[in-house]
């Protein structure tokens, strides 16, 4: 069995799956929805594993080419439906579509399973290429125009429910969803129906662009919430489904390429699975080469905090639970201080160790506070002891009823004598941050 047909096989298994699960696993306000998605991957599961049959067929299956074909058909068109369904059921010129393109669809599926020859004038069966004579006539080009109408009708509702979606997080999701949907649509158009007349062999494009369409589904299922999910494990399918879906699209992109670069018609199996391996490690790899170029990145600019970053980072640092000692690291890292402590209650939580006496830590905790900001003045004896100590600067931890419960204390900036006023703010926005995080920490306990 040929590469291309075990993937359209695959992506064929994955929507049918994909349908269902979605249907079971959404909450009851997204059934609607759920169940013309059903409708829209039972039609791609059709559409998809007739294709995929057809192309492995042996030279002796005749009879059942012609009723793969008519399942191609069918298959497409109940996918249609169930797109239209999913993007306009909710409105009213929606219904009127649904209705109208689904009696014209059983009209040219009717018309295909009474008379074949309208369509295809001969079948081609051997061991290196099926295909089938397309007959150019007044047929082919219904369903061109049929099929066209299919696709801008249903990204048109798409369009103008991502227009009326008040919800930030649901319209992204939509948008993300839409541009899969136009990718997938675009091949199959082109494939499938322009140039089916042509090379009539490479109608396994259209079904196996649906992974782009999936990818970007599930993608925003995961990202944006676009459906509310009831389970976990419908959580965990969707992450599956994406990692699928990203392995079909990337074993095509390669099998296209190596036969384009090599003249080969099919790269074997154990190339194709070393790359996909290579590929997964250079993906474990991302996280770890970003941490490095934003720490190069940091290094580099040192006069800039890049404050986004920082912020984001602290956020997934405390939604682990993380201990003040790795804040203060953190925080001496991209701030680029020598050093960064906490002190609260008493104790001080430091990115290194401080050579701080206990009647140190009761003076510096005993500071008047800041005529202004949270940026606390020192007084002789503070001073004295952060010279020792090479404090720079001390800030109160204030939570969110502006309650004083602790002080963060700063040593010299790596590379600079100075901070700017513009540092200052973006500091202060910073420990306003932690503060309120590590008050949220300190209150759970």
């Amino acid at each position: 069995m040929q590469l291309i047909t075990i993937v359209t096989i695959a992506v064929a298994v994955l929507t049918v799956l994909s349908g269902i699960s979605t249907f079971f696993g959404s909450r009851k306000q997204n059934r609607a929805s759920a169940i013309w998605l059903l409708v829209f991957t039972l039609g791609l599961a059709l559409w998809s594993a007739s294709i995929a049959m057809f192309l492995s067929l042996k030279s002796d299956g005749y009879e059942l080419a012609k009723n793969l074909i008519i399942g191609i058909i069918c298959g497409i068109t109940l996918a249609d439906i169930g797109l239209i369904g999913y993007s306009g059921w909710k409105y009213k010129a929606g219904k009127v579509a649904l209705v109208f393109l689904s009696i014209v669809g059983v009209f040219v599926a009717g018309i295909l399973i009474a008379k074949p020859s309208v369509f295809y004038s001969a079948i081609s069966l051997n061991d290196t290429c099926n295909k089938m004579e397309v007959a150019k006539g007044w047929y082919f080009y219904l369903l061109m125009a049929y099929y066209a109408m299919n696709t801008f009708t249903f990204l048109g509702f798409l369009l103008y429910t991502i227009r009326k979606t008040v919800s930030k997080k649901t319209k992204i999701g939509l948008k993300v969803f839409y541009v899969g949907l136009s990718i997938s649509g675009v091949f199959a158009l082109v494939f499938d129906l322009i140039m089916l007349s042509e090379i009539p062999q490479f109608i396994w494009v259209g079904p196996v662009a649906t992974a782009v369409a999936l990818l970007c589904y599930y993608y925003s299922v995961v990202r944006y919430h676009l459906l509310s999910l009831s389970a976990n494990w419908m959580k965990i399918f969707s992450y599956i489904i994406l990692i699928i879906a990203a392995a079909i699209i990337y074993i095509l992109i390669f099998y296209l390429v190596f036969m384009a670069l090599f003249r080969i018609p099919s790269p074997s199996p154990a190339i194709l699975l070393l790359n996909l391996i290579m590929a997964a490690i250079g993906l474990c790899l991302v996280p770890a080469i970003y941490e490095t170029f934003t720490m190069l990145s940091s290094l580099v600019a040192m006069k800039q905090f890049d404050v986004g970053y920082i912020t984001k980072k602290i956020t997934r640092l405390t939604k682990k639970t993380a201990e003040m000692k790795e804040l203060a690291g953190f925080l001496a890292d991209h701030l680029h201080f020598e050093y960064v402590g906490f002190l609260v209650n008493g104790r001080l939580y430091g990115s290194g160790s401080l050579n701080a006496s206990s009647d140190d830590l009761v003076e510096i905790a005993k500071l008047e506070e800041p005529k202004r900001g949270i940026w606390q003045e020192m007084n002789g004896n503070v001073s004295k002891i952060s010279l020792d100590l090479d404090i720079k600067n001390i800030a109160e931890l204030r939570n969110n009823k502006d309650e004083v419960f602790g002080q963060i204390l700063f040593g010299r900036p790596v590379n600079k004598k100075t901070l700017t006023r513009q540092d200052m703010i973006q500091i202060e926005m910073i420990v306003n941050l932690v503060a309120s995080i590590i008050d949220a920490e300190r209150r759970v306990k």
